[in-house]
């Protein structure tokens, strides 16, 4: 005896079920229909789908506006040849290299403008610096420090602006061990 009104005491799960069963039961047996009409199942899934979009653009744009906020302008020049890949900036830092996050095309656009082997193409674009950088230099590709990804382009030329500082690619230091 203990055990059965233990098993339907409130607060358990079967007491649950029971006394939905029991108003199952009684809402029927007043007359109220368990089955939807077609209006009633179409508004429903109108307002499911209305809060699924509104949910899903509110998660879109507020990841959109923390991830945008961390591009920024950049202009320098880019090498995209055999034996060297990479960006420098018109700040004179050192060069890193580049991945193309926005399908700008950026190496197609420098095979198009190049003349000869590593020219380097001036370069206005929005991206932000992401990470250690990937292999670029030398015929052991060797690493770059940095990484920079590029979402637009803004302006690519073969002319240089006066102010920018960027090394040319003679003028890296090449730094290895002898064995």
């Amino acid at each position: 005896m203990q055990a059965g009104r233990l098993l339907t005491s409130a607060g358990t799960a079967t007491a649950f079920s029971l006394r939905l069963r029991l108003h199952y039961k009684a809402a029927r047996a007043t007359g109220v229909k368990a089955v939807m009409n077609f209006n009633q199942i179409s508004t429903y899934f109108y307002i499911c789908a209305v809060l699924t979009v509104f949910t899903g653009a509110g998660m879109y744009f507020f990841h959109e506006k923390s991830y945008s906020d961390q591009w920024s302008a950049f202009s320098g020049y880019v090498i995209d040849d055999e034996e060297l890949i990479g960006f420098f900036s018109c700040s004179g830092s050192k060069g890193m290299s580049f991945t193309d996050v926005g399908n700008t095309n950026i190496s197609n656009e420098y095979a198009l403008r190049k003349a000869k082997i590593r020219e380097p193409i001036y370069v206005e674009f929005v991206g932000r610096i992401a990470g250690e950088g990937r292999a670029g230099w030398g015929l052991a590709g060797e690493p770059w420090e940095r990484n920079v990804e590029i979402k637009s382009i803004k302006k690519i030329e073969r002319i240089f602006p006066e102010d920018c500082k960027a090394r040319a690619p003679f003028e890296i230091e090449v730094e290895y061990e002898e064995p």
